[in-house]
Formats: structure tokens, sequence, C-alpha cells
């Protein structure tokens, strides 16, 4: 999983470059963070599990539409939306648990910040699993919608059968060991060098910049985990429809 996801984030780092920017530019001006996060994911989302089962380039050479004509066009365009639509509902999902994990650990203020973050890092621990397992059984209907592939609840109960156990340890490694580790790295540095407190200082526009990357790279490695086990389970099928 790692040599094609590095292969795939590698190759298309422009268009990683690009959104990490988006995002600090939304978070700094503050503009519909929340929103702001979730499109961006989404769109990369989208475009991740392309990369993996398409071999779609992103770079400054990108080619976006495989085929051309205006029905081709527009049933991928279909298809896009419903794929828009599952990760909005997957989304919910997996914030809804970390929510109602964080919850569980009592009222929390937000105005005692270091608190606050370590409840929110709890928090995602304990959601982990669930989120992990729930998309380990039925995550294949992101990367068949992306692809514009019909694939139903049975279907991706099928797949599940034998990618479960990969594609959960891909999950749990990929998309938050490793960016875990990152986040962690990067913070140990920031509190060593004692950077300034002004968010627009150079050095903290880069560490912002860094910060949003290390989030866009777990939403990656989750699509490069989701698009292998799909692959890799399609032989399973009798026929996808």
């Amino acid at each position: 999983m790692f040599k094609i996801g590095l292969e795939t984030l590698f190759k298309n780092a422009p268009l990683f470059l690009f959104l990490a920017a988006f995002l600090v530019v939304i978070e700094l001006t503050e503009f519909s963070t929340t929103g702001g996060l979730i499109v961006v994911n989404a769109i990369l989302a989208m475009a991740s599990h392309r990369m993996v089962l398409l071999d779609e380039d992103y770079s400054f050479r990108r080619e976006f539409w495989r085929q051309t004509g205006k029905d081709q066009v527009k049933a991928r365009q279909g298809r896009f939306m419903g794929f828009y639509f599952l990760f909005f509902l997957t989304y919910l999902m997996c914030v809804g648990l970390i929510t109602w994990a964080w919850m569980s650990l009592g009222n929390i203020s937000i105005e005692d910040s270091d608190l606050f973050m370590a409840s929110l890092i709890i928090s995602a621990i304990i959601a982990l699993l669930p989120n992990g397992i729930i998309l380990a059984m039925f995550g294949g209907g992101l990367p068949a919608a992306a692809v514009g592939e019909k694939l139903s609840l049975r279907d991706a109960r099928l797949i599940a059968r034998t990618t479960f156990g990969t594609t959960l340890k891909r999950l749990v490694i990929g998309s938050f060991g490793v960016p875990a580790v990152l986040f962690v790295a990067v913070f140990v540095l920031q509190v060593v060098l004692a950077l300034p407190s002004d968010d627009y200082h150079p050095i903290n526009l880069l560490v912002h910049l860094i910060y949003e990357g290390i989030g866009l790279v777990a939403i990656h490695f989750a699509a490069v985990a989701l698009s292998l086990g799909f692959r890799e389970g399609e032989k399973n099928l009798p026929q996808l429809v």
C-alpha cells in the first residue's frame, strides 16, 4: 500500500500542495473552515481513488477525463455526484462517532485549549476502530462510485469477506498511524523551536501548510486502502453491475 500511496502522492504533488494552501487560507481568514474542509477532503478522496484505480494524473500534465463525448462526460458527472453524496454520509458517520466519544469524556471547555485538544485526540483514538470496521466492511462503495461503477450493499459485503482484515490494517496504519506520527513530530519541533505566536509569520504559515498536508495524506491513504481492497475483492464478485 505504501508504495502505491507514495507514488501517487509524489506524482500528484501539485494537487496536494494546492489543496493544503487553500485550507491554510480559509483557516486564517475564518471563511467557512468546516465546509471548506469537507469539500477539499471529498475532492481529494475522489482524485485519490481515481489515481489508484484509473492511473489518472493530477499534476501539471493532468488528464482529468479519460473519455470524451457528451454522453460519457455526463455519465461520469452523475456518478461523481453519487460519490460526493456517499462521501458526505461517510464523513458524517466518522465525525459523529468521534463526537460521541468526545461527549462521553464529560464537559470539556474549549477555552482550555490544551485539554480540549487532548480530548479530541483521545476521542479520535476511541472512534478509530469502529470507524475502521465500518469502512472496511462497506467502504467499497466509495472507490466504486469514484470510477463510475455500481456496487450494491451485497457486493460490498462480498468484497469485505476476503479483504476485511487487510483493509482494516491498511486504514489503521496508513490513514491514522503514519499521519499521527508525522503530526506529533511536527508538534514537538514546533514546541522545541519556540516559534513566533504570529499566525502570519512565514514560519508559522509553513507549519500550517505542513499540518494541513498531513491531514490530506491521511485522506489519501484511506482512499488508497479502500481502492486496493475494492480492486483485490472485485474478483470475488460474480459480476459487477
